[in-house]
């Protein structure tokens, strides 16, 4: 644990932000313009680089010669935990945020998350995110509601103690969706794990914050701008569930969060780590083709076995975060029969392959182009496996419009694309394919197309 003896001081700073960065030379000029734009301008910028080699701490110096809210700051040692941990000791800011250097955030929030944070002096303010990713190079934004997918929907803009809330901390991963008061962090001495590399070290450290955090509000606002499709990022690393059996053993055996807090959110953390079991083995097996005594799948496995044995006992009845039937068929699966289960995995993710490619072929007619119709959750679903179907290789895939019969969605937003009327969109794209994604009503919208005079050979139904 870190000592807390931090210098504290009373600054005019409102807000650091900190900037923890390793050749990310591709981004770091978006990044960087995304947070000296925002609005609110009494800030610090902490751009703390661990060593790049690929033009990233030159372009971080030309900032910092032209602004003077920015430092930069070199880190010793390649650790995003050891790097986030300078920013905190080193900030002078009222509230802390984090700005992971390959994302962006919104150029207006920052001004109502400090504001909020002050009137109701609060420790922690929380907003939503996007999942930025691309298709044919198009940018799509696909929204992330926290509260809403904890089933906490009610919750937004109420003060609140987040650990009396058991399903929030699996959906409340993301440490850098808001700010923090910096007092707050440094009273509970609130730390990542200094671990080398850059990968899930934000996993204890949103556990720390679940546990300590006693006034927290949510807006329902999109604040972050997080790059979902970055080869290099912590999710596609073949070591990520040895990095994540690391977090855990250090919050059940570091004495990191003081007793009297984390036996009462115990429970949960226990729950959330059995959800890591299925989601970290079901990420890793296909990275490691699937052999079972790879060390990077069966070291870590093997630890989360044993965890899982002390604190369930093979007994799931007290689900008080509402974990899934499949989630716990699926450790359970995991647990007694290893080989079975990365059998079954195999054959899954075949099948969702040859669906894809199958998809792939559908919508590849055309020149590939595309008018999505159907703005809901099959919509979005539809635009994560066209995400995919990229990532498979296939990269001849464009989309032209969204259209959606709902005339209240005619010209908002769908995932980062406006939405247009459906005359509109067969007027304007009368030559590409549409893929109809709606469980309800796609033979109606079908017929619709065809009356508009879309041809047979145009149409797609979107299955998930």
């Amino acid at each position: 644990m870190l000592e807390k003896e931090i210098v504290r001081e009373n600054m005019r700073i409102k807000v650091s932000i900190i900037m923890p960065s390793l050749n990310v030379v591709s981004y770091i000029r978006q990044c960087l313009d995304s947070v000296i734009h925002q609005t609110l301008r009494d800030i610090e910028i902490l751009c703390i680089d661990a060593g790049s080699t690929d033009g990233t701490r030159e372009i971080l110096a030309e900032y910092a010669a032209g602004d003077t809210r920015i430092r930069l700051i070199d880190s010793p040692v390649k650790s995003y935990g050891y790097q986030v941990n300078l920013g905190i000791r080193q900030a002078r800011g009222a509230y802390l945020g984090l700005v992971e250097t390959d994302d962006r955030i919104q150029p207006d929030l920052l001004p109502l998350m400090y504001e909020k944070a002050e009137a109701y002096h609060l420790d922690a303010v929380r907003c939503n995110f996007y999942f930025c990713e691309h298709i044919g190079g198009r940018g799509i934004r696909r929204p992330s509601r926290t509260l809403e997918h904890a089933g906490y929907a009610d919750l937004y803009g109420q003060v609140i103690r987040p650990s009396d809330y058991p399903k929030l901390l699996d959906q409340d991963w993301p440490i850098w969706s808001g700010i923090y008061r910096r007092e707050f962090l440094l009273d509970h001495a609130v730390f990542c794990q200094e671990s080398p590399g850059a990968a899930y070290q934000d996993l204890g450290l949103s556990v720390e914050l679940y546990a300590a955090s006693g006034r927290t509000m949510y807006l329902d606002r999109y604040y972050y701008l997080y790059t979902f499709d970055r080869n290099e990022s912590s999710i596609r690393q073949n070591k990520s569930m040895v990095q994540v059996a690391g977090e855990y053993d250090r919050l059940y055996n570091g004495q990191v969060i003081p007793e009297t807090q984390f036996s009462r959110i115990k429970k949960v953390v226990d729950w959330k780590m059995l959800n890591s079991l299925v989601g970290m083995t079901n990420l890793v097996l296909p990275m490691v083709d699937y052999d079972i005594s790879a060390a990077l799948f069966h070291e870590p496995y093997q630890w989360f076995r044993r965890q899982l044995a002390v604190r369930f006992g093979g007994d799931y009845s007290d689900n008080i975060c509402e974990v899934s039937a499949d989630t716990i068929s699926r450790a359970e699966k995991l647990i007694a029969d290893v080989s079975g289960y990365a059998r079954q995995l195999m054959e899954e993710n075949q099948r969702a392959k040859a669906k894809r490619q199958n998809m792939a072929e559908l919508v590849s007619q055309n020149n590939g182009k595309i008018v999505l119709f159907g703005c809901g959750i099959r919509g979005e679903g539809l635009l994560d496996a066209l995400v995919r179907i990229e990532q498979d290789g296939q990269r001849n895939i464009r989309i032209d419009a969204v259209t959606d019969n709902d005339r209240k969605r005619w010209g908002s937003s769908f995932c980062g694309i406006e939405v247009i009327p459906p005359n509109l969109a067969v007027e304007k794209y009368c030559d590409d394919t549409f893929v109809v994604a709606n469980k309800m009503h796609y033979a109606e919208m079908q017929q619709q197309l065809r009356d508009m005079g879309v041809r047979e050979d145009q149409l797609v139904i979107y299955e998930p």
